[in-house]
């Protein structure tokens, strides 16, 4: 991947203010600092960007290996000989810790999501996702995400390429659909607070519901003088409060 614009992502992510967010939540705790979560979430941007991907994989080889000698020196990128498969699997086991830890620090429901849960258990933890004890966690990961949602809508307003715009918003509801598969009769989901999203037409799909506003133009004539960005997002399961997701 290019360097500029793997600076011009860190720039955009360090502008949003995630890292500092995340990297204070790292402060307090105990032991070594382990691989820097700044560079997994640098990765995750990155592989996004790159190849429409949120895997982990892809966030670590682009980082690893997709980087040229000089970057990977000038943002302190741990690397390996590509040859070596041991070192390799070391320093992803490693990647893969941070982003584990940062994941527990920031998980509204944190349960077991390696195997299905008893469908029971699987209504406790999204009752937990939805219900009060779990909406402070929420309230952070929403600040989070759009933290980074609404870094490059302030860039666009300071380039002007918002200046037609008249304040206009839509609100939209659209499905994240999981690779978990489906609750049964007796197991829930490996992500025990998603569920069926119903499009208008009646298709369905399993995941989460994601409920977005939008820069938009009540005026058709409108169309096409300045960037239809997301304003604002929620993560949330289908047909769960939705009026409050949209407010």
């Amino acid at each position: 991947m290019a360097g500029s614009k793997v600076m011009k992502l860190r720039r955009t992510l360090h502008q949003s203010g995630v890292v500092e967010m995340i990297e204070a939540q790292f402060a307090g705790l105990p032991g070594p600092p382990g691989y820097p979560v700044r560079l997994v979430l640098l990765g995750l941007v990155c592989a996004s960007y790159e190849r429409t991907s949120g895997n982990l994989d892809d966030a670590f080889e682009i980082m690893t290996f997709g980087t040229s000698e000089r970057l990977r020196a000038h943002l302190a990128i741990p690397t390996c000989d590509i040859e070596d498969q041991d070192a390799v699997n070391a320093l992803y086991n490693r990647f893969h810790r941070a982003w584990t830890r940062m994941n527990r620090l920031l998980d509204a429901a944190p349960h077991q999501r390696r195997s299905r849960l008893p469908r029971a258990a699987g209504r406790k933890v999204a009752a937990q996702w939805n219900g009060e004890h779990g909406q402070a966690a929420l309230r952070r990961l929403e600040e989070l995400a759009n933290r980074l949602v609404t870094a490059p809508v302030r860039i666009a307003f300071v380039k002007g390429l918002m200046r037609h715009w008249r304040g206009d918003t839509a609100i939209d509801t659209t499905c994240v659909p999981t690779w978990a598969r489906p609750h049964t009769r007796k197991r829930s989901a490996l992500e025990a607070s998603a569920n069926w999203h119903y499009r208008g037409g009646g298709d369905r799909e399993f995941g989460y519901s994601a409920t977005l506003a939008i820069a938009a133009h009540a005026d058709p004539d409108r169309a096409g003088r300045y960037s239809q960005l997301i304003l604002g997002m929620v993560l949330h399961t289908p047909e769960k409060d939705m009026g409050r997701h949209a407010h």
